[in-house]
């Protein structure tokens, strides 16, 4: 007679639904046991460039609370929050409107200087 291999859902939760996962395994004793396989989690996203923030796990919202600090972010300004492009832009448009600041001014002295220099005349 053959042996029939029947492999018990020991959970709680017997049906088979997204999160409730199960995987055969073969044990040293040569049984098969299932095992659980626990939920895939997405990884944050920055809300402006919708990119993956790379450097953060993918966890549940809850466990980021008892996290340390060091995992939960990226030592980087806006490090966590947004993507590496979105922070290159706002470096990059905070240092041309600054140029662009300089530049007006000395355009304005070099303007205010000439008319000094024909009333001279």
């Amino acid at each position: 007679m053959a042996a029939l291999n029947q492999i018990l859902n020991r959970s709680r939760s017997t049906y088979r639904t997204r999160t409730n996962k199960t995987k055969l395994v073969r044990t040293p004793g040569n049984r098969l046991a299932r095992h659980r396989i626990a939920p895939k989690h997405s990884v944050p996203h920055c809300p402006i460039s919708g990119l993956k923030l790379s450097g953060l796990p993918g966890k549940p919202r809850s466990t980021y609370g008892r996290m340390p600090k060091c995992q939960r972010s990226v030592a980087r300004a806006y490090g966590g929050h947004f993507s590496h492009r979105v922070v290159r832009e706002k470096i990059l448009k905070a240092f041309f409107t600054y140029e662009k600041m300089c530049v007006q001014s000395v355009m304005l002295e070099k303007a205010r200087s000439q008319k000094a220099a024909t009333k001279k005349r």
